[in-house]
This record gives C-alpha cells, structure tokens and sequence, in this order.
C-alpha cells in the first residue's frame, strides 16, 4: 500500500485539492491500494474559495515510499507559506519520497528550495513569475507536466488530474 499525503496549505485552490483527490479515491474504488491523508498544520482551512475543509490530519514524518501532493494556492499566498510547511517539504525530499506539485504549488516548492537546478513548470499564466523568482529553477514553457528526479511539477488543474 502507498501512502499519498496531500499537504493542504491556507487557501488551497479547491480543485488543485479535489480534482487529484477524487483520482485517488476512484483508483482505489478500481483496485488500487492507496492510503490517502489529507495533512495540514492546522486541523482546518479554508480554501481560496471559502471552502472549509477539516479534521485535517498533522504532517507526518515522511518515507521514501511515500507520495506527497502539493495543491496549488493563489500567488499571494505563497509568501505566507509557513517555515514549518517549508522545513517539512525539504524533509520529505532528503527522504527520497516523490513530491508533485499541481499549478502554483511550484512557488512552495521553489521557495523550499527544492526546484533548484531542476527543471519544472506551473500554471501558463504564472511561469515569467516562477522564472523571474527562482531563477536557480530551470523552468519550462508548454508543459503540462515535468518530472525531474524525485519532484514533478505540473501546469494547471487539469495537468494535475492527469
């Protein structure tokens, strides 16, 4: 069984969230043998779009079997993303777990120091920004999905489902 651990930051985008959630749970429904938990550093929080979700599990202490999923949030909130959030993601890395960002969940992963030297993506609308704040971050145009290493990166919502 593999652990998928999606990390839901204040303001998550409710369907970076849920569109790879409801993956998961129908490959599971199919077969599969997914352990989904859904982690914060608070017990509840409210999405960019006003939806609350709650009973939040706290971050675990990750393994290199493990999946962790890093939905999108809006631009301005990444630079409130807490050290705590940072400092768990860079564990979750040295750990050898595979890390996916969807949409602007790149800019946390960035921010973590993670995207340096590796090459990424975000959301079409965002990728000058990435590029221009993360310069170490060898980011790519016209991709719905890039996996470099242990981290993949994917544009919007739609690329994160996929």
């Amino acid at each position: 069984m593999q652990r998928v651990i999606f990390l839901v930051l204040r303001e998550v985008e409710v369907l970076d969230l849920t569109g790879p959630l409801q993956v998961f749970h129908e490959a599971n429904r199919a077969g599969a043998n997914y352990d989904i938990h859904l982690c914060g550093l608070e017990p509840t929080v409210r999405s960019a779009q006003g939806v609350v979700f709650g009973e939040l599990k706290p971050l675990p202490t990750v393994t290199e079997k493990d999946l962790v999923l890093l939905p999108g949030i809006p631009f301005s909130a990444v630079r409130s993303v807490s050290l705590e959030a940072i400092r768990w993601l860079r564990r979750a890395n040295s750990t050898g777990s595979r890390i996916c960002s969807i949409c602007t969940g790149a800019f946390v992963l960035a921010k973590a120091g993670l995207l340096d030297g590796r090459h990424c993506t975000t959301h079409w609308n965002r990728i000058e920004e990435l590029t221009r704040q993360y310069p170490r971050a060898k980011v790519l145009t016209n991709r719905l999905f890039v996996e470099d290493g242990s981290i993949t990166t994917s544009a919007g919502v739609a690329s994160g489902i996929d």
